[in-house]
């Protein structure tokens, strides 16, 4: 175990070293969205989801043209996997990711999949 908080820290430093964040960029973890049809689209369902659990958080890596990103744990795990992770972009991709907990060993080095389906269900 200790081994792997070890990794944890080297990982967690080498991501919060080498790129952006939710504490350098604040709009991001606020969310922000173009004045057309498309971000609007995107804001009220970023609105939906923050009215059905999803959180903003600044433990995020900022991926280039993300606007928006928002976190929520999913119960019963999805094979281990225990949140899911939406990110919205300034072309109008919406994406989702299932993950380990942000605070677990796993996090940075366990796979991730497509949450897209979790998302839908969530939606519906």
């Amino acid at each position: 175990m200790l081994k792997e908080m070890i990794q944890y820290c080297k990982d967690l430093r080498y991501t919060y070293s080498n790129f952006e964040t939710g504490f350098s960029r604040k709009d991001v973890v606020q969310g922000y969205f173009a004045d057309n049809e498309q971000g609007r689209t995107q804001e009220l369902l970023y609105q939906n989801l923050l009215n059905v659990g999803f959180r903003r958080t600044p433990y995020q890596v900022v991926f280039p043209g993300q606007t928006a990103g928002i976190i929520r744990k999913v119960k019963p795990n999805i094979d281990g996997m225990n949140e899911v992770h939406v990110r919205f972009y300034d072309d109008g991709v919406i994406s989702a990711e299932l993950e380990h907990g942000r605070f677990t060993p796993g996090h940075w080095r366990k796979k991730r999949d497509d949450g897209s389906e979790c998302l839908e269900r969530i939606v519906d």
